[in-house]
């Protein structure tokens, strides 16, 4: 069952906050400290990539809202939905992969 209490509602709001945040300062860690490129944290994710992400994020959200809000699907759900937004994957980063065409 689907709980839209306001309690809920918060606390999921607030963990996909929390998922976009964390998103945002991994990505300025990454900028700053972890790229000595002059252009900091380019485009990593092509469009076959930011689809995917983009239908987990709506999955996980979708998947939170039938256990009572989870905090952590909706933070994941949050990570996803910013990483499909800004094309841009921490993870990808570190490892020095690009799935984005050049331009």
């Amino acid at each position: 069952m689907i709980d839209f209490s306001s309690s809920a509602l918060i606390s999921a709001a607030s963990a996909m906050i929390a998922g976009v945040v964390f998103a945002f300062a991994y990505r300025a860690f990454m900028k700053t400290f972890a790229s000595k490129k002059p252009h900091g944290a380019t485009r990593n994710i092509g469009m076959n990539d930011r689809v995917v992400r983009l239908v987990v994020g709506i999955a996980l959200l979708f998947w939170a809202m039938l256990t009572g809000w989870s905090w952590w699907l909706v933070f994941f759900s949050g990570f996803c939905f910013f990483e499909a937004a800004f094309s841009w994957c921490g993870m990808y980063a570190a490892l020095g992969k690009n799935t984005c065409p050049m331009r």
